[in-house]
C-alpha cells in the first residue's frame, strides 16, 4: 500500500506540474547530468523501478544501492540519486535517512529550470526529515518500553518482598502472642 501510494503520489504531482529539464550552464559538473525527461516512460521507469525494488530480498537491495549509489556518484547521474533516495526510504540498508535527504538537497540545489520538480524534491525531502523524526522517537519509545519494563519487575520484586516481610511479620506476630499468653498464664 505505501509503494502504490507513494508511487501513485509521484505520477499525479508530475502529471499536474508538467515536466521541465534540470540544466545548468554555471556548474559544468551539473552539464553531465542527464535532463529530467517527464516523459511517460521515465515515469513508468521510475514506478517500474520502485516495484521491482519492493520485491527484491535483502540482499538484492544492497546490490541495487550499491549501483545507484555507483551510477549517482561517479556517472553524476541525478535519476539514480534519486531513486537511491528512494531506496534509502524503504530499506534502512541502502544507507541514512540523511543522505538520501542530502541527495536530495544536492540535486535540489543544481539550479533546477523547473519549480515543480524543486517542490517535489523538497516534499521528498520532508518525508525523509518527517521519517527520521519517527524513527527517533520509536526508538526513545522501545528505550522507555524497556524502562518502563524493567521497573516493573522491579516493582514486582519489591512486591514480592514486601509480601514475604509482611508474612514474617505476622508469624512473628503470632509467636509474639504464643509467648505472651504462655507468660500470662505462668504468672497467674
Amino acid at each position: 500500500m505505501k509503494l502504490e501510494s507513494f508511487s501513485l503520489f509521484v505520477l499525479v504531482i508530475l502529471n499536474i506540474v508538467g515536466c521541465s529539464s534540470i540544466t545548468s550552464t554555471d556548474n559544468p559538473v551539473i552539464q553531465d547530468i542527464s535532463p529530467l525527461s517527464c516523459s511517460i516512460s521515465e515515469l513508468e521507469k521510475f514506478m517500474a523501478f520502485s516495484i521491482h525494488f519492493s520485491t527484491l530480498s535483502d540482499t538484492e537491495k544492497k546490490i541495487e544501492c550499491d549501483k545507484l549509489r555507483f551510477n549517482y556518484n561517479v556517472l553524476n547521474d541525478w535519476n539514480s540519486g534519486w531513486s537511491l533516495a528512494y531506496a534509502i526510504n524503504n530499506y534502512s540498508g541502502c544507507g541514512t535517512i540523511n543522505e538520501g535527504i542530502s541527495i536530495l538537497k544536492k540535486i535540489r540545489d543544481t539550479k533546477l529550470n523547473s519549480e515543480q520538480i524543486e517542490w517535489l524534491l523538497d516534499q521528498h525531502i520532508l518525508l525523509l526529515g518527517q521519517l527520521k523524526t519517527i524513527k527517533i522517537q520509536n526508538r526513545i519509545n522501545n528505550s522507555l518500553h524497556r524502562e518502563i519494563k524493567l521497573l516493573n519487575e522491579q516493582l514486582s520484586n519489591c512486591q514480592d518482598k514486601k509480601n514475604t516481610m509482611l508474612l514474617k511479620l505476622h508469624e512473628l506476630k503470632s509467636i509474639e502472642t504464643s509467648i505472651n499468653k504462655r507468660l500470662e498464664e505462668e504468672q497467674k
